[in-house]
């Protein structure tokens, strides 16, 4: 599954961020995405990313003129290519990274049911459960406050999206903009 962090504004549209803060938004994308992956593929939570096991988290160089960083994920699960967001195990990653993206910045979850309903037996087997979820959103603030960097810290961005799937669209948002405001909110909590 492909996830897609892209940058926008002030300095970024004219493809530059502060080196530093790019560097620790990185870090906290891919961090969130292993702990992410890490959960759905075992139903245990990782506190490291480096402990993930059964997935490797692959980065395409970023595109020239842009800001837009491309993550893929694949793993031992599934052959690469296959977890794409219309198969159950993608659109299981897609939907649990969304849901804790959304209630790391206090935006209300607007996932589809079908996450709980459609795939039911898979959460069972991996024992991943509301808690944990909401383990996992704990395990994932500090990180999702790094993606904000250089939106709040070096002000070289004004926004930044999460998207799934891959270009050309249709490519589906995860949680909401991370912008000041949703930094404010990681902030206070």
């Amino acid at each position: 599954m492909d996830v897609l962090l892209t940058y926008e504004g002030r300095l970024a549209d004219s493809h530059e961020l502060d080196f530093y803060d790019a560097a620790r938004a990185l870090s906290g994308f891919q961090r969130s995405l292993a702990l992410t992956t890490h959960l759905i593929l075992t139903g245990e939570i990782i506190h490291k990313a480096p402990a993930m096991k059964g997935a490797r988290i692959l980065i395409a160089t970023p595109k020239p003129g842009s800001w837009e960083v491309i993550a893929s994920i694949i793993g031992a699960a599934w052959i690469a290519g296959t977890a794409s967001k219309d198969t159950p195990f993608g659109h299981l990653l897609y939907s649990a990274y969304d849901y804790v993206i959304r209630q790391t910045m206090g935006f209300p979850v607007q996932y589809d049911k079908s996450l709980y309903q459609q795939y039911e037996e898979q959460l069972a087997a991996n024992k991943i459960t509301p808690a944990k979820l909401d383990s996992l959103t704990e395990k994932i603030e500090s990180s999702v406050a790094d993606m904000h960097r250089p939106i709040v810290a070096s002000k070289t961005a004004d926004h930044a999206d999460l998207f799934a799937g891959p270009k050309p669209d249709p490519r589906i948002r995860l949680g909401s903009e991370l912008n000041k405001q949703s930094y404010d909110y990681i902030s206070r909590n």
